[in-house]
């Protein structure tokens, strides 16, 4: 693999904060750059931390009460952020859709999360 490829992982984790520390360490020994999750409900005022990893998320956050997942989060490993700017595209109206744009003065693509809620 060459230093130019790029490492994603797409995952449902039904709930991301128990799952931290785990994530960082399989996207780290598995060499993932970005990783889609998707099931990331979220508690209010609950910081979520992955190790080495800038998350951006679009979820709902959650009181006890609420059964069910929702929301997307976005992994980026740090280090590809001295390489990329990265802009959340805010105009989006779905709940359940994170676009992000990575670019800098050579090169841009465009991710975009889904949740899709049956």
């Amino acid at each position: 693999m060459s230093s130019r490829d790029l490492v994603f992982a797409a995952l449902n984790v039904r709930g991301l904060a128990s799952k931290c520390p785990d994530l960082s360490l399989e996207f780290l020994k598995r060499s993932i750059d970005i990783g889609v999750l998707s099931e990331t409900l979220q508690r209010d005022g609950v910081e979520l931390v992955v190790p080495e990893y800038h998350l951006f998320s679009k979820t709902q956050f959650s009181s006890s009460h609420i059964r069910g997942f929702r929301g997307v989060t976005v992994a980026v490993r740090e280090r590809l952020l001295k390489i990329f700017d990265v802009l959340v595209l805010e105009d989006v109206d779905s709940p359940d859709v994170l676009w992000l744009r990575f670019y800098n003065d050579c090169f841009e693509f465009f991710l975009a999360a889904v949740y899709r809620p049956v």
